[in-house]
């Protein structure tokens, strides 16, 4: 007698991509027995189970492969069907480093790992052009200062992989350190404009140190121990950005002015005054002076009078003192010459010496 055996009628399957060098074949049984095999490819392929239509084969290489199911229904009957896998390396993307930056640009610096890569705005106050958005290291320029997500998205094949990083955008601090100038004492009034974030003041040189009110008040009081030429340095930061401007003030002392030593004239008599310690001299009141704009002017008042004296130095200074001429009258005084007295001693005329 003779064996009569049905014909398989072998479906391999789709096929198509993998990743991670795993993909799962999905062949349609018939009748027999099935076997998966691999036909070529760059590697070798591990079958989960050979015999399961349905099964995970894993490959040591990534690249095109063939694989083969096999259907022996008994005695010389059999059939097979191929199917093509394309096994893609996964990608691990790595978005590089973020941080701050102190302007409206900031360039990437993603690690290039396999396919394709994208770069893409996640969320941030303004909108995001890139010079390159397929580059790594491109430049991504903003509309407006704030925090921003970028997503560095890596394809190959069907195999994707991505990852994030957060950008600071901040202002430059355009700082204002205000006017210097010359000071006639120990103290001197900053004048800072208020800027971006926070501004503080410090001594950048000097002669001396210096002692701040409130460092951080841009209209602050500093005091110095010596005097001499200083330099204070107003510094503004906003987030990690940071600028400085710098203000010069020279400290002067008050020259050593003085008006010399009290003294006293008779009336009609004149007295030398004797100024020192100054270039310019101005001396009030003037009415009874010769020249009230020289060190040692001659003073003939006819009454007692204190005399200011403003003496002003080479560098501007100013310091004032005060004299006084007292005038000395004589009362004691002699009457003669009595003419032609009344009896009454009304109406007589007097000659009267001093």
């Amino acid at each position: 007698g003779s064996n009569f055996y049905e014909t398989p009628v072998v479906y391999a399957g789709t096929g198509g991509d993998g990743c991670n060098l795993s993909y799962t074949i999905n062949a349609t049984p018939s009748v027999g027995t099935g076997t998966w095999s691999q036909i070529f490819g760059p590697g070798i392929a591990s079958f989960s189970d050979p015999n399961n239509p349905v099964t995970p084969v894993t490959v040591t290489t990534d690249g095109n492969y063939l694989f083969r199911w096999t259907e022996i229904s008994g005695g010389p009957c059999m059939d097979y069907d191929e199917v093509t896998v394309n096994f893609y390396e996964q990608p691990a993307a790595d978005a590089g480093l973020g941080g701050d930056e102190c302007d409206l640009d900031f360039v990437f610096n993603a690690w290039a790992n396999t396919g394709t890569g994208t770069w893409s705005q996640l969320s941030g106050p303004g909108t995001t052009s890139f010079s390159d958005m397929n580059n790594p290291s491109a430049v991504a320029t903003v509309t407006g200062y704030g925090t921003y997500t970028y997503r560095w998205t890596e394809v190959n094949g069907v195999c994707s992989d991505s990852a994030s990083v957060s950008v600071n955008f901040y202002e430059m601090p355009s700082p204002e350190a205000g006017f210097g100038g010359n000071e006639c004492d120990s103290g001197f009034t900053l004048n800072a404009t208020p800027a971006l974030g926070m501004g503080t003041w410090t001594l950048s040189t000097g002669t001396g140190t210096a002692s701040f009110t409130n460092p951080y008040d841009p209209n602050d009081s500093v005091t110095i121990s010596n005097p001499g030429f200083y330099v204070f340095r107003w510094t503004d930061v906003n987030g990690t950005c940071s600028a400085y401007d710098d203000v010069a003030v020279n400290f002067f002392l008050r020259p050593p002015v003085s008006a010399g030593e009290d003294t006293s004239i008779s009336l009609g008599n004149s007295a030398i005054l004797q100024g020192t310690g100054a270039e310019l001299y101005s001396w009030t009141p003037d009415d009874d002076l010769d020249d009230p704009n020289i060190a040692n002017p001659t003073a003939s008042p006819l009454e007692t009078t204190t005399y200011t004296m403003k003496g002003t130095d080479m560098n501007g200074c100013v310091d004032v003192d005060e004299v006084t001429v007292s005038v000395m009258r004589d009362y004691n005084f002699v009457v003669s010459n009595l003419m032609t007295p009344n009896a009454d001693g009304i109406n007589d005329t007097w000659i009267i010496d001093n």
